[in-house]
């Protein structure tokens, strides 16, 4: 049997634990397939991800960074050094990572997605406008690139269409709490005030522990005058997240889109 036959095996068995979201497991299948096969891009790539998942993040990075040096047309490790970097909030960094996987994968929609996710943080709404577009027509069932063009158009003022951008991700993903809050938000801003409150519900139903949704509800609640809800509403978001300064009776509805990290294996 040759050195490649075992570490083929070694290598669909780390990748079968990731998949079970066995992590730690998978993480030491990876770590073992490196230090045998230490040239693997594939083994690099799958080590770095299982480290991202446990959130040993300068390892991960180490890890696709060997990988992409090993094997520079590996857009997958490109887009997942991506992830990592926007996970934490190097957005400039992460948008050059992604440049890189669509340099080498012109039609790879989630990374054309991140990147777009990359230029509305650092300030660029219409520019992440074009690449959440551009991802929809690389692939139309992509809900995360509606739900991402639907913040776009929210950051825009352009409601109704953000509107209709996030029911489309919401028919696609309906267990996505940051879409159901960023439609709740642009419901929010068109005094649609009913609807915005029953869609900040549903993110709070699918993530009870969501300050920003609690937050904003409280917010849409002052709105109609519904005080008391309202202080409920801001008491638990600053259970949640003490450091919340924002949870007053003048907060605001808004996006809180940049936070969102996707798997690092998309």
């Amino acid at each position: 049997m040759t050195m490649q036959a075992p570490a083929d095996e070694l290598l669909a068995q780390a990748a079968a634990l990731l998949q079970a979201n066995l992590v730690a497991e998978a993480e030491r299948a990876f770590a073992h397939l490196v230090s045998i096969a230490p040239s693997s891009a594939v083994a690099r790539n799958g080590h770095g991800i299982a480290l991202s998942l446990l959130a040993r993040h300068d390892a991960a990075i180490a890890e696709f960074r060997i990988a992409i040096a090993t094997k520079p047309d590996f857009a997958q490790a490109h887009n997942n050094l991506g992830n990592v970097l926007r996970a934490q909030g190097l957005f400039a960094e992460a948008a050059v990572s992604y440049q890189s996987a669509l340099r080498y994968q012109p039609r790879f929609a989630p990374a054309m997605d991140h990147l777009g996710v990359c230029r509305l943080a650092l300030g660029d709404p219409l520019g992440a406008l074009e690449c959440a577009t551009a991802a929809i027509a690389m692939d139309p069932s992509l809900a995360r690139a509606y739900s991402n063009r639907g913040t776009c158009l929210l950051e825009l003022k352009r409601l109704p269409e953000a509107i209709e951008s996030f029911d489309i991700a919401i028919r696609l993903d309906a267990q996505d709490p940051v879409s159901w809050h960023d439609r709740g938000a642009a419901l929010s801003q068109l005094g649609e005030l009913v609807s915005a409150v029953a869609s900040f519900g549903q993110a709070i139903r699918l993530r009870p522990d969501y300050a920003a949704a609690f937050l904003n509800r409280g917010a849409t609640f002052v709105k109609f005058n519904r005080l008391d809800e309202a202080m409920d509403d801001f008491d638990a978001a600053l259970r949640i997240d003490p450091g919340l300064h924002d949870a007053t009776w003048s907060g605001q509805s808004g996006s809180h889109r940049h936070g969102r990290c996707s798997s690092v294996t998309e």
